[in-house]
Formats: structure tokens, C-alpha cells, sequence
């Protein structure tokens, strides 16, 4: 099977828990066994609870961010014990969107399997702790950009996650994410409340947390080097070979903006045309379509999806 030049990718924390999402990756020995370290690394059944529920407990961000990353590692694991042949050669590039770096940084060989999920674990305990109530919204269907800038003048409310031209996500309190939701139809767009229960990469309102986490849990994990290349997120994003430097990029992630659409095209105008999606849910394979139409993307998070991988790869763009 011809190697063609692909990105490997990984989603945040904004999505909605579904119980029985385990059965989904149950056919997987490799997945199994990443579910079992992560039991191994917490403490407790962790398969139990995305098995059984209950689903409110998933739904706390110190838990609904384990569920995704590890999900997503999980996810990777299944499609190289079914693909061997083709992911016996490293990415083009590793990334992910927020939380997503973490498993990222585990396919890109940057930091162990055991090290993510520890360091998963805390982030979201550590937010869930010190980032205070609030919330975000997923603001969309604009066409002038200025919308953006007079959301944020009439609801005080920060744009955080810049995900293409057509999408930004704000956050803020509670009370200012009604005033997104409310204000948004009045200047040419449409805004919905997400699955985060706090003010996530928000500069004032995650600043405790953040602080916590860099000082007493980022700065402890040993960041590994390898020829990997990772995407370091910023208003001008860039590759990294180096595990100094993603460690360093991943200070005060949890109170700094995403600039996904940056980091796409990035990729893109490296050579990269395919995109591989591990995780829950296909979210940064639909977003893709909105950067750019002739890049292709693919999402792995069940049977059906990586039985379907094989004709992809086998029709995949150089």
C-alpha cells in the first residue's frame, strides 16, 4: 500500500458523553488495552464508567476530557492493530485541537501513554476546581468577519477557538454566553451553547488554573524528542521536532486562544491533503471542510469507520 502524506488528529473536550461508547471500540484487543492502562493509571474502573455511566459523572470536565483523549488514543490503537502495514510509518504531522495535543503528544511518541493520562486527568480536575462556573458557545453562519469583534463588544464574552472562517467559539460566564446566544441573530449569525461546563482557554477567568496546572503538574512530566513533527498552537503556529518546546507551548494552554484554521492550513501548505481524525466523533473532519475543500479527511472511532479506512487510504491524494 502506497504511504501517502497524512496528519494525524485529534479533538477537544466540547463534546457531548454517550454511555455504551465503549462498545463501539469492544472488537479492538489494542484499544482494550488502553482503556485498561487508563483504569491502571487512575485508580478505577474508567472503562466502567464510559461502559455503564452515569452519564452525569462523564459530563464533569475532570471527566468528560479523560473520556475523550483517552477514547481518541484508543481510537489509534484500533486502527493500527487493523492497519498495520501503513501505520508502521510515522505521520506527516501529529496535532490536536486543546485537549486534543495530549493525545497528540502520546501518537507523536512526546510524552508516554501513562504520563497523558495522568496529565489529562489533572487538567480537567485542576478547571473543574479553580476555573469557576461558566460556559461557551459555538458562534457560526457569519460572513463578515466584524461579527465576531461586536459579539464580544455587546456580551464581553472572549472569542477563544478560532476554527475557521465560518466558526469561533467564545467563552465566558454564564451570563455572558446568553448574551452570545441572544445577541448573535441580530448581526448575521446563529450561536448554540457546548458540552463545556466552564470557561475554558478564557484569560482572566482560567488564570488560577492554569497557573496550577503549568507549575505543578505540566512541569513534572518528562517531554520526549522525536521525528514526529507537532504542531505548537499560536497566532503563528509552527512544527516542532522537540519535546522541550511542546512542553513549553502547553503552558497556559488552558487560558490561551486556538488557532485551529492557523494550524490546518499550516499543514496544508506543508504538502499534507489527508487528515486521519481518532477520537469520539468526527468534529475536526467536518471543520475541515470549511478550511479547505480540497483536502480530504477521515474520521476513525468504530468498527464501521476503520473497515472503511482501508478504501481511503488505498484512494488517498499524495
Amino acid at each position: 500500500m502506497e504511504r501517502m502524506k497524512v496528519a494525524y488528529i485529534f479533538p477537544g473536550q466540547g463534546l457531548e458523553p454517550q454511555i455504551g461508547l465503549w462498545d463501539k471500540l469492544a472488537w479492538s484487543p489494542a484499544a482494550q488495552k488502553v482503556f485498561a492502562k487508563a483504569d491502571k493509571v487512575l485508580g478505577y474502573s474508567f472503562s466502567g464508567l464510559v461502559k455503564d455511566g452515569p452519564v452525569e459523572d462523564l459530563a464533569k470536565s475532570s471527566k468528560i476530557q479523560l473520556y475523550t483523549g483517552v477514547y481518541s488514543i484508543a481510537a489509534l490503537a484500533a486502527a493500527k492493530e487493523m492497519y498495520g502495514e501503513f501505520f508502521a510509518e510515522d505521520p506527516d504531522a501529529a496535532t490536536g485541537h486543546s485537549l486534543g495535543k495530549y493525545a497528540a503528544s502520546a501518537a507523536a511518541r512526546k510524552v508516554r501513554l501513562e504520563d497523558v493520562i495522568y496529565l489529562v486527568r489533572r487538567r480537567g480536575e485542576i478547571m473543574e476546581k479553580f476555573g469557576g462556573v461558566g460556559g461557551m458557545a459555538v458562534v457560526m453562519g457569519y460572513r463578515d468577519p466584524q461579527v465576531i469583534e461586536e459579539l464580544h463588544r455587546r456580551s464581553n464574552a472572549v472569542p477563544v477557538n478560532f476554527n475557521s472562517s465560518k466558526q469561533t467559539v467564545f467563552s465566558g460566564s454564564q451570563e455572558e454566553i446568553k448574551l452570545v446566544i441572544a445577541e448573535a441573530p441580530k448581526v448575521g449569525a446563529r450561536a448554540t451553547a457546548i458540552a463545556v461546563p466552564l470557561a475554558a482557554h478564557h484569560p482572566k477567568l482560567m488564570a488560577v488554573a492554569s497557573d496550577k496546572f503549568d507549575e505543578k503538574e505540566l512541569s513534572n512530566i518528562e517531554f520526549m524528542d522525536s521525528e514526529v513533527p507537532f504542531v505548537i498552537n499560536g497566532e503563528e503556529p509552527r512544527f516542532s521536532k522537540l519535546g522541550s518546546e511542546i512542553q513549553q507551548s502547553l503552558r497556559e494552554q488552558i487560558r490561551k486562544p486556538v488557532y485551529w484554521q492557523k494550524e490546518v492550513e499550516l499543514m496544508i501548505n506543508s504538502g499534507i491533503r489527508n487528515f486521519l481524525e481518532f477520537g469520539p466523533e468526527p468534529v475536526l473532519t467536518r471543520l475541515l471542510r470549511w478550511i479547505n475543500k480540497e483536502v480530504r479527511g477521515y474520521w476513525i472511532g468504530d468498527y464501521e469507520s476503520a473497515i472503511g479506512l482501508k478504501e481511503f487510504l488505498l484512494s488517498s491524494k499524495a
